[in-house]
């Protein structure tokens, strides 16, 4: 589908979530903006789908906060759910003044990078307009786009082709979707299981939303035989086939060369345990290859190729294509954008390093069990020292052994330690947590 071009549009706003069933949605200003959308601007919505009309009208804008904004091209729940995601660009003329210090670089040539440091496009000149100056940046993927240069807002780098970095100085500056994808990949016997999965709920939506890109590589297809063979015997006898070197060295040559660079890695039970911290060291990387094992495992020097290698704990598993979707689920909810609102996943188990707190929804009294009355209360102050409190509680009698890492205060330190001594001198663990709720209140 050939659009019109977006010469003359900044990004001002992100959509997170929809709201109700009328079409409404939350837009939420870009770091540094203020919120600048009202009803009747023409804007643009990128990127862009086959579904949805590039270029529409706000309708309406609510008074809360965050804005409850509705837009002419989705009038239902089916529609808003289509502008998840996306960014919204305002044209120049309808965006007010930001007065502000402003850093002048030369940057003119210069690559626009984002926090990934994946490459989004190319400066080619600095706009000087009555109210704003804004970086013209030439994309190969989606043509000319402007930028608003704000000094405050630093979700976005620069560099040029001797690698130098210039930081902190462009507001976030291409289409979402573009800036924080991530491209993630498999090699193993069996690609055909992870379709099903990829292709539905949060990692669907990623993939369409244009956040991720997956690919599945079948091990076989660098094998050179008739029966396409990938597993021989192994050396001093044993039980069981080893997977051979040579498919796994031709096919890492090919896939993670040095002129197509990706972070790869394996999946052994010899690997550092999975945690919450690596999925977000994960998600920062612009690309990664996910190797995956079978039968009794690989040969040893298939190793040797490995940025890293992974385990999901003290179990077996038949493959490493189950290890890697969850891996890959864990990692993909991290980047920025795909579960909309960008705090569910800090508030979620093991973001603060411990379990997440127990949660509620109607009806508020169910087969003789309550809602805690202090969820219904309405003080969110209150409710959230309950919430705190109770994810102390639940770590220490079901993970005691996070809380030493935990990032706690020292009075939530000193609580949850006193707890764990009276859950090891037999006291009931939830008469016992009654205490540190008042404590921590």
């Amino acid at each position: 589908m050939k659009h019109d071009s977006v010469t003359g549009y900044i990004n001002v706003a992100r959509i997170s979530r929809t709201h109700g069933k009328k079409g409404e949605v939350v837009a939420v200003a870009l770091d540094g903006l203020p919120f600048c959308l009202k009803p009747g601007m023409r804007v643009c919505l990128t990127p862009p789908d086959l579904e949805t009309d590039r270029f529409c009208t706000v309708t309406s804008v609510g008074e809360q906060e965050p804005p409850l904004v509705a837009f002419s091209c989705a009038c239902d729940l089916n529609a808003a759910e289509r502008l998840v995601g996306k960014l919204v660009l305002a044209r120049c003329e309808d965006v007010p003044e930001y007065v502000e210090e402003r850093e002048f670089l030369d940057c003119v040539g210069c690559e626009m990078v984002d926090e990934t440091r994946g490459v989004v496009g190319e400066i080619s000149e600095l706009m000087l307009l009555p109210a704003n100056d804004v970086w013209v940046v030439q994309s190969e993927k989606y043509g000319e786009f402007w930028c608003l240069f704000l000094k405050r807002s630093c979700s976005s780098f620069l560099r040029t082709s001797r690698a130098r970095l210039w930081s902190g100085s462009l507001a976030a500056s291409c289409p979402r979707s573009r800036a924080v994808a991530i491209r993630i990949e498999t090699l193993g016997v069996f690609p055909q299981m992870f379709e099903p999965i990829m292709s539905l709920s949060i990692m669907g939506r990623a993939r369409k939303a244009g956040y991720l890109e997956f690919a599945a590589h079948d091990l076989r297809d660098w094998t050179h035989d008739r029966h396409r063979t990938v597993d021989d015997a192994p050396y001093g006898g044993g039980q069981g086939m080893l997977m051979k070197c040579e498919p796994f060295f031709e096919a890492l040559d090919e896939l993670a060369g040095p002129d197509n660079p990706a972070y790869t890695v394996f999946f052994t039970p010899t690997g550092e345990p999975f945690c919450q911290a690596m999925a977000e060291e994960l998600s920062r990387k612009d690309r990664i290859l996910f190797v995956c094992g079978h039968y009794e495992g690989m040969d040893e020097r298939v190793y040797s190729r490995a940025d890293r290698c992974i385990s999901l704990g003290d179990y077996v598993l038949t493959g490493g294509e189950l290890a890697a979707l969850t891996v890959t689920d864990a990692v993909v909810r991290l980047i920025p954008g795909v579960l909309g609102d960008d705090q569910s996943c800090v508030d979620e188990s093991f973001g603060a390093g411990l379990l997440e707190y127990a949660q509620y929804t109607r009806p508020a009294q169910t087969h003789g069990m309550e809602v805690p009355a202090m969820l219904l209360s309405g003080d969110h102050a209150k409710i959230a020292a309950w919430r705190r409190a109770d994810a102390i509680v639940r770590t220490c009698e079901r993970r005691p052994d996070l809380i030493a890492t935990a990032d706690l205060t020292d009075k939530e330190r000193q609580c949850a330690e006193e707890l764990l001594e009276r859950i090891a001198a037999g006291e009931d663990s939830r008469a016992a947590a009654l205490d540190l709720f008042d404590i921590l209140r």
